[in-house]
């Protein structure tokens, strides 16, 4: 059974306040031709061609900026320091996740659900730190299954509380109760999604949120990951290399990432 390298000096969560979203772009609307083409009164301007859309080459992915994260499962908790650093911290891994999981569905090739309890599972993964560190993922599974209010749906909350279980440690494994009670399809998708979910904890390892976007490049022996960094992140690439393990195992590629400073 597989571990990462889950070092002692990983932060605690705090709260400090996290980059807003991005605003999604508006697409400009094409206007409609309203007049005919036996119109007499003035000369109809010749109709530009249609641009083509540059297709992926060398097996890249097409980029997708990270999208604002929706309300969907919004958390109420306490008014704790530690809830509220962890949700910051967990909001900062949903938006890598979500970019991770566009980026990269040529791999998956997970549908709008998976992304859903992704997103949900990134942003409730550290809730367990405030009964400490030691197994905080297994604390966090724990309250996910058991609070109504973290996960309305009651038939998405076992799915997303092993999610948030696997952020860390152990993969996932069929000696695990919950995993071997899975369906042989749902088992796939779990691990799948927690590859890219320990990859997206990695990239804000220093909880400084210093990753602003990823691109992949998808290659038929390994796959680059381009970070978008308002400040070098050595620590976290260093991070992601030790946290990609299952990725690399899951997906049969090997994990590289650069790190663009703005």
């Amino acid at each position: 059974m597989k571990k990462d390298n889950d070092e002692n000096k990983t932060p605690a969560p705090t709260a400090t306040t996290a980059k807003p979203a991005p605003s999604a772009r508006k697409r400009p609307s094409r206007a409609k031709s309203g007049g005919t083409a036996k119109a007499a009164s003035a000369p109809t301007a010749a109709k530009a061609p249609a641009a083509k859309t540059p297709k992926p080459v060398d097996g890249a992915a097409a980029h997708c900026p990270v999208a604002p994260v929706d309300m969907a499962y919004e958390p109420s908790l306490p008014d704790d320091p530690v809830y509220t650093g962890a949700l910051v911290h967990g909001r900062q891994v949903e938006r890598l996740a979500v970019a991770l999981f566009r980026e990269l569905a040529p791999l998956h090739k997970l549908g709008a659900p998976w992304e859903d309890r992704l997103r949900a599972a990134a942003r409730l993964h550290d809730i367990g730190w405030v009964e400490g560190r030691k197994k905080h993922h297994k604390t966090s599974m724990r309250l996910i299954e058991t609070d109504p209010a973290l996960v309305p749906d009651e038939a998405e909350r076992p799915l997303v509380a092993l999610l948030a279980r696997y952020h860390r440690r152990a993969w996932p494994s069929p000696r695990h109760r919950r995993f071997a009670a899975l369906s042989k399809d749902e088992r796939k998708c779990v691990r799948r999604l927690a590859a890219l979910l320990r990859l997206a904890d990695a990239l804000d390892y220093s909880r400084q949120g210093l990753v602003e976007d990823v691109s992949a490049r998808i290659g038929k022996k390994r796959v680059e990951l381009c970070l978008q960094a308002k400040a070098p992140c050595p620590e976290e690439m260093r991070r992601a290399k030790v946290k990609g393990d299952l990725f690399e195992a899951e997906f049969g590629r090997e994990l590289r990432c650069s790190c663009l400073p703005q």
